[in-house]
């Protein structure tokens, strides 16, 4: 009968213990989409982290040529970027994906472009 008894007890820890899920860092952009003029410009987004992973590192990517991450700053959460001057007329869109411990956040940004002379 302990036999028994300490067999279903061990079979129900481990069916808790087996559906436990670690906890992974989240990362948060504090604005989806940012709009900018036409001319050359360096400024910065913010994050905020939840649930912070001992070791993990915030990187950034942008996935066009004109936009260019220059760096991340981890101690005042933001993500230093550059547009080049946009010389089109056309409004054109980059995506800067910030990537922690896992979890992704995209921010995306829009360029105008230049006035047609009348």
């Amino acid at each position: 009968m302990a036999k028994k008894l300490f067999s279903l007890v061990a079979a129900f820890a481990l069916l808790f213990t087996a559906c436990d899920t670690a906890e992974v860092g989240e990362i948060h952009a504090e604005k989806d989409t940012i709009d900018l003029d036409t001319v050359f410009q360096c400024t910065s987004v913010k994050y905020v982290i939840d649930k912070a992973v001992e070791g993990a590192k915030v990187t950034a990517t942008s996935n066009v040529e004109w936009l260019h991450v220059n760096s991340v700053d981890e101690e005042a959460c933001q993500i230093l970027y550059c547009s080049e001057e946009n010389t089109s007329s056309e409004v054109r869109t980059g995506t800067i994906t910030i990537k922690y411990a896992g979890d992704t956040a995209k921010v995306t940004i829009n360029q105008d472009g230049v006035a047609a002379a009348e």
